[in-house]
């Protein structure tokens, strides 16, 4: 069976990355053809246009939490910035020619579906935020799929539709992905958020699923490319970092009595070991390794379960941390997920030890739930 998987492969996001791959490896696993189909995300377009009322609340809350502004970055930072994007965009180049080799040309428009259009049986979109319209803007409608006919068969596999479950459709938006939702054979969403959404504005029960890089049993092929080590020593990976954030990656480390790793980090902070190129496996690895992890992404959460550490997560954005909660409740560790420097410095619940044994005794069921939702649509014209 040929499988088409629509999703963020053109990312320069180790989460984004590892999702596709792991979607991409469990559906090969099951034996079936897997082709990767290659939209990169435009900047063309104007963007989504904030309410008054969105706006002043957002300035509200950037004023009483200072802790989620990033450190202000000079020209000459900024350009070293981009210098090291470019270097990274290169090394995920890398990564994609080897594990992605199944990746189409480039797909920006429907007309350029209708030129060329992608041969499979099934087609996947999913997972990551494939069905939040901040993100994809004006090409939402390709990630319901638009391109396709109506007798082509398709699922949705743990797609989020974002973070805000009180996100304002335009009717426009509303009555095309209605109309196009409704050609969907399955559908299925990574969070409650999703849930909801889908229940509250399209009457549609989806069933929820994890994301897929909990779907694979083993990241071995990927590891052994990597010789990194950060053993005794407390990985931070976050995409948000400021003075505050900075005193609590200190805290923790002292009071953990580890060394400090900041790979992936692109400021300089003096004290700190600065190393901003990092490859895919050697984010893996540094997690694999480490002792501790401090984050504020939702995979790098995912991965400290997966490789069994202890850690902690902070959201990095007001209206994100339900996805991070969400996955935290079904598990029972959210004594792990924190929203303030000031709530890591005033709780030690994160120094009790996690219980994997328990973890995995509910992760267990959930994956399987999860799996046997893909596998039912994997069956050469079956069509639940």
């Amino acid at each position: 069976m040929k499988v088409a998987i629509l999703t963020f492969a053109r990312t320069n996001n180790y989460g984004a990355t590892l999702q596709c791959y792991a979607l991409s490896k469990f559906i090969e696993q099951c034996g079936h053809q897997t082709s990767i189909i290659n939209v990169p995300l435009m900047k063309a377009g104007a963007p989504r246009k904030k309410s008054f009322v969105e706006k002043l609340m957002s300035k509200m809350h950037g004023y009483f939490h200072q802790y989620e502004k990033r450190y202000h970055r000079t020209t000459e930072e900024l350009q070293k910035d981009r210098e090291y994007d470019r270097q990274n965009m290169l090394l995920f180049d890398d990564f994609r020619s080897v594990y992605f080799p199944n990746l189409t040309h480039e797909y920006l428009t429907e007309a350029d579906f209708e030129k060329d259009f992608p041969q499979a049986d099934l087609y996947v979109v999913g997972s990551d935020q494939v069905w939040n319209l901040w993100v994809t803007n004006i090409q939402y409608p390709l990630f319901f799929f638009s391109f396709l006919k109506h007798r082509e068969k398709r699922i949705s596999y743990a797609a989020c539709l974002g973070g805000d479950r009180n996100f304002k459709f335009e009717n426009e938006e509303l009555n095309s992905i209605r109309n196009l939702l409704a050609d969907f054979n399955g559908i299925s969403v990574r969070d409650t958020t999703g849930l909801s959404i889908l229940k509250e504005k399209f009457n549609i029960d989806a069933t929820q699923v994890l994301d897929p890089t909990f779907l694979i049993n083993s990241y071995d092929e990927l590891l052994k490319d990597s010789s990194v080590d950060a053993s005794c020593s407390l990985f931070s990976f976050k995409f948000i970092i400021n003075d505050e954030w900075v005193k609590v990656i200190k805290y923790l480390a002292e009071e953990l009595s580890l060394n400090i790793r900041m790979d992936t980090c692109l400021i300089h902070i003096k004290g700190l070991p600065f190393k901003p190129l990092c490859t895919v496996q050697d984010w893996l690895k540094l997690i694999k390794t480490s002792d501790f992890v401090f984050t504020d992404s939702f995979h790098g959460m995912v991965f400290c379960i997966i490789f069994k550490k202890q850690f902690i997560v902070t959201p990095s954005y007001k209206g994100g941390e339900e996805r991070y909660m969400d996955l935290a409740l079904k598990l029972g560790l959210e004594e792990r997920v924190y929203t303030s420097p000031k709530e890591i410095f005033l709780s030690n619940k994160w120094k009790n030890v996690i219980d994997y044994d328990a973890v995995y005794k509910k992760l267990d069921v959930l994956r399987e739930n999860s799996k046997k939702f893909l596998t039912q649509y994997l069956i050469q014209n079956i069509n639940p």
